[in-house]
């Protein structure tokens, strides 16, 4: 049995690899994912400037697996809540407590960020119903706030300043450059001369204070914000593209040490560089994608590579 938690781009490019390399033994991959279908999240922020993008993100899982009939690979839909040697425990609407076996467990939980960049629905109905609610904001809205400059507060404000130039697009980030320092200069450079060449005004140096009592919504409507230094920013909509993170309290159950398997500071899970649990005791257990202390961009591409990456090691080891 060969568990994969987690049925995004990790996830799913994993379990169809390993189906290939594998095909003529008698294993079982099962995934255990939360949402009911496949959401593209690379295609997120399209989805909130062109209506009819949003229902073509959602794929259904149905043919994911090609012989599935024959070995009896399965998606199952469910929330991770605790990991043990060799079953997991998991939410579903049904009951609060299931059960899963497996001899190699391959963690891709990903990571979570505000909507619409990552979408936090369950089903493809509610998904796409957020994607078209953005989407009405921003037809209505004249002045769009946009903050942070990272990978997705500029591409969303690439994405809005092409599709509607004649709005006012606003991007606050709090460093001198946009992205983080890890990137090129030449290219943090190049970014934002593309957006102020369609229009939208870089802010850079400024941090914009998002009062606790009402956060940012679609349905926040025309507010004042000020920034660390007092500057007043007015917009009609505002998206924070700030503040991804890790959840995986799932280990907790795994280790009397916590903090052997998860680093405390950033909540990844420690591995090798064979993607295997750093901890000696757990060798059949990998976690790849977002949810890993890997040192690199967490990007679609990276997530694809160390699936397939583990893909051969587990073969390896089958």
């Amino acid at each position: 049995n060969v568990l994969v938690v987690g049925g995004s781009k990790a996830g799913v490019t994993l379990a169809c690899e390993l189906e290939s390399m594998i095909s003529h033994l008698p294993v079982r991959i099962t995934i255990l994912e939360k949402r009911e279908a496949y959401f593209h999240t690379v295609g997120a922020l399209r989805a909130v400037v062109q209506k009819d993008v949003a229902k073509k993100l959602w794929i259904p899982y149905d043919n994911l697996f090609k012989n599935n009939s024959r070995y009896g690979h399965t998606v199952v839909q469910g929330v991770l809540t605790r990991v043990f040697p060799f079953h997991i425990e998991y939410a579903n609407a049904e009951s609060p407590v299931n059960f899963l076996p497996f001899d190699y467990l391959v963690l891709a939980t990903g990571s979570t960020y505000p909507d619409p960049a990552k979408m936090n629905s369950f089903t493809a109905l509610q998904g796409i119903e957020t994607s078209l609610l953005y989407y009405q904001s921003i037809r209505e809205s004249a002045r769009v706030l946009i903050i942070g400059g990272g990978p997705v507060g500029v591409e969303l404000a690439g994405e809005i300043a092409t599709e509607y130039p004649e709005k006012r697009v606003i991007l606050v980030h709090n460093q001198s450059k946009l992205f983080l320092d890890d990137y090129k200069e030449s290219f943090r450079d190049r970014a934002r001369e593309e957006l102020e060449s369609l229009g939208v005004q870089v802010i850079l140096n400024e941090k914009v204070i998002i009062p606790d009592e009402k956060g940012l919504d679609p349905g926040s409507g025309t507010r004042i914000l000020r920034t660390a230094s007092g500057r007043a920013i007015e917009s009609d909509l505002q998206f924070c593209c700030t503040g991804i993170s890790v959840d995986t309290r799932y280990m907790h159950s795994l280790s009397d040490s916590p903090t052997q398997l998860v680093d405390p500071n950033t909540n990844h899970v420690r591995v090798r560089l064979t993607l295997q649990l750093r901890d000696p005791r757990f060798p059949h257990i990998f976690a790849i994608g977002d949810c890993n202390d890997h040192p690199c961009f967490k990007l679609a591409v990276h997530a694809a590579a160390q699936a397939r990456l583990t893909a051969r090691n587990l073969k390896h080891l089958i």
